[in-house]
């Protein structure tokens, strides 16, 4: 197992030092700012985003879109894109939480596979292009 680290910030030299003060810089990849991320979201197994300050979280979405089984940190923005737990986890803020979900989720690979078509289906409903622009049509109509 590793984790592919995609975009950058102010932390990710913080998170570098820490990962090889863990003795797991091996299993880390750092690919900062990517441009098809799509590429790397088919490629994966689940998507985490532990952001404690979130607006919508797009990148949650896209990651939904694509299937992934998705665990997430329950706060403002984020806590909306899960439903009843069908199509992903919200978990506190916790790396610990966070570390026993992961090992939860990885060894779980049928639930994981259908929250992951759960999150599909979540993301069509919600935020479907077709779907949202007959929405705004409706809305200048009335």
């Amino acid at each position: 197992m590793f984790f592919l680290h995609i975009g950058s910030g102010s932390l990710e030299k913080v998170e570098k030092e820490l990962a090889k003060s863990l003795g797991i810089e091996e299993k880390i990849y750092f690919l900062g700012v990517q441009k098809e991320i799509r590429d790397f979201l088919i490629a994966s197994d689940l998507f985490v985003m532990t952001s404690k300050y979130e607006g919508l979280g797009i990148a949650a979405v896209e990651a939904m879109a694509c299937k992934l089984p998705i665990i997430l940190y329950d706060v403002s923005g984020l806590r909306d894109l899960i439903s009843n737990d069908d199509n992903g986890y919200l978990i506190e803020p916790d790396f610990k939480a966070l570390s026993d979900k992961i090992i939860e989720s990885s060894n779980n690979f049928e639930k994981m596979k259908i929250k992951g078509e759960n999150g599909l289906k979540f993301c069509l409903k919600n935020y479907s292009m077709n779907e949202n622009v007959n929405k705004i049509i409706n809305l200048y109509k009335n």
